[in-house]
């Protein structure tokens, strides 16, 4: 997954392409959160700057998520949102974190919410 942020109109410089990961698994209780929770403070020990993201509706892992990175965690919510807001939205957060990697937990299983 790469996510390409932009700089503010007035600032004239290239776009960055940034590295990052989906979480995912077959089915939910498959232990995604806590794999993602794993990565995001490893990122987080390590001194690296990561952007969280959490795929679908939810409240409770955001929290999660945004404990072990040290970083507030966004929602992306393909059935609530249209593409261009999540887009705007991912981005946005992207470089207010002046994040390295981004890391996102899917929802639920592979084909739920699809």
């Amino acid at each position: 997954m790469t996510i390409t942020t932009k700089k503010m109109p007035t600032q004239k410089t290239p776009t960055k392409k940034i590295p990052g990961v989906i979480i995912a698994a077959p089915a939910s209780g498959s232990g995604k959160t806590i794999v993602t929770a794993a990565i995001l403070r490893a990122f987080k020990n390590n001194g690296d700057s990561v952007a969280p993201i959490k795929i679908g509706p939810d409240y409770i892992d955001p929290t999660f998520h945004s404990h072990a990175a040290g970083a507030d965690c966004i929602n992306l919510d393909q059935w609530a949102m249209p593409g261009k807001r999540m887009q705007n939205l991912a981005a946005t957060h992207i470089q207010n974190l002046s994040a390295d990697f981004i890391v996102a937990e899917g929802v639920m299983g592979l084909f739920d919410a699809a």
